[in-house]
């Protein structure tokens, strides 16, 4: 009689023990805490690219989205190129024309651009600036005088 009772109570411990064990590991794989939520970013999509190769020698590649004015109607100027998106406001315009300034200081003096920074265009040195209108920088490089 002893036995059977040491042998019911081995198993009563054991039984608890696992059951115990069970109940632990079905807390962790569910997770008391909160669930972390992950953000899922669509992925971008491209598209289609035009190429533009002005007579100025420069050359740039745009959305096919995009209207590309080259103002043939501008005689003065070596390139007159306009760049708008109906579902962008704004526009980018590409001028190629002479100036009067020798070097890209002599330009920030004669345009008086008092705020003007270093930067690169095409691989040549070039000034960024604000332009007088609102909302509007200039880019500025000289090449070849």
């Amino acid at each position: 009689m002893k036995t059977l009772w040491i042998g019911l109570s081995v198993l009563v411990v054991l039984g608890l023990a696992g059951g115990g064990y069970w109940w632990y590991q079905q807390g962790r794989t569910t997770g008391s805490g909160p669930t972390p939520t992950v953000a899922i970013t669509p992925l971008p999509t491209y598209e289609p690219l035009e190429q533009w190769t002005d007579p100025a020698q420069f050359t740039f590649q745009y959305p096919k989205a995009v209207t590309l004015n080259p103002h043939e109607e501008d005689k003065i100027n070596y390139a007159h190129v306009e760049l708008t998106a109906d579902r962008h406001p704004g526009r980018i315009i590409f001028w190629v024309k002479d100036t009067a300034a020798a070097t890209l200081d002599d330009w920030v003096k004669k345009e008086k651009q008092t705020a003007a920074i270093d930067t690169t265009l095409g691989g040549l040195p070039a000034k960024k600036s604000l332009g007088t209108k609102e909302n509007t920088i200039i880019l500025t490089t000289i090449r070849n005088g």
